[in-house]
């Protein structure tokens, strides 16, 4: 069970990028002025993951593996009062809000949009890709893990 989680969670992260892009690139489109083409947005978020993922990557390494301490991605799991007040949460915060305030600006720029809704259309691409992904990707893992336990090759 343990393997099939890590596998949907992972499975998970490249899904939602993937709804993340096509919602923004719809909201964009729609209340943009600016007539920009798929391949164009495709570029952007292209360049755009290129240059956060890999120092995303090696400070979750860091933080979480290393270091044992709150990263970016634990953040949207439960917390107690005193994890939430720990340098490396507060860290952890800080750098997913610039992460966040990256994407709008390069949003607001890319569609010659002005600030404010650039950052509300991408808030509201995240947030609804955040919760489809996690309910399609629950219903997934709860359709593998019932039809293993049916077949017998999984035990409760």
């Amino acid at each position: 069970m343990q393997t099939l989680m890590k596998v949907l969670s992972q499975a998970g992260v490249y899904v939602g990028a993937t709804i993340t892009f096509l919602l923004a690139f719809g909201l964009f489109r729609y209340f943009s002025r600016e007539p920009r083409s798929l391949q164009a947005y495709f570029k952007l978020y292209c360049l755009a993951f290129g240059l956060v993922m890999p120092m995303y990557a090696a400070y979750e390494f860091i933080t979480r593996h290393m270091l044992g301490v709150t990263g970016m991605s634990s953040l949207n799991g439960p917390m107690t009062d005193a994890q939430w007040a720990t340098p490396s949460t507060i860290l952890a915060v800080v750098l997913a809000l610039l992460l966040w305030a990256y994407f709008i600006a390069i949003h607001r720029r890319f569609w010659r949009l002005p600030l404010w809704k650039a950052g509300l259309l991408y808030v509201v691409a995240a947030t609804a890709s955040y919760q489809l992904t996690f309910w399609l990707m629950y219903a997934i893992g709860y359709g593998i893990a019932k039809a293993l336990i049916t077949s017998g090759m999984l035990q409760t």
